[in-house]
């Protein structure tokens, strides 16, 4: 396995977003720091193509503009894991708005039988396993 590459300037995130563009599904997730700042920050984003990850140094790259239209392009699932902090904090720090969002909890808390409890889409998953040839 090899190492992820650390992307640390803006020409690397613009690059890495034409790679999304063509992309029917990524994985996301981000690092913040909130046990040791006054105000919490996103430190660094972790993106998963299918045959590839990246990271994304956020204490360097501050602008992450190149990556709305892939953020909100809803043709592009972007699959997260208990993303409600991590959706709050994009929006907040770099104005990104997440569409075609697959979050892994929803389809966990049905499982298990608590989902009740939660705000569930169940068509999240329909949809995911219709639509995408990963998982056909």
């Amino acid at each position: 396995m090899t190492q992820p590459e650390i992307l640390t300037s803006s020409v690397q995130v613009a690059e890495l977003a034409r790679r999304l563009e063509t992309q029917p599904v990524i994985s996301m997730d981000l690092e913040a720091d909130s046990l040791h700042s006054y105000r919490d920050k996103v430190c660094l984003i972790q993106i998963s193509l299918p045959n590839e990850t990246v990271l994304i140094d956020t204490l360097l790259v501050k602008q992450l503009d190149s990556l709305r239209y892939s953020m909100a392009d809803r043709r592009i699932r972007k699959i997260f894991h208990a993303g409600d902090y991590d959706l709050r904090c994009l929006h907040r720090d770099f104005g990104l708005e997440i569409k075609g969002l697959f979050d892994q909890i929803d389809i966990i808390l049905y499982i298990i039988g608590i989902y009740d409890r939660y705000v569930f889409n169940p068509d999240a998953l329909a949809d995911l396993l219709d639509h995408n040839p990963l998982f056909i």
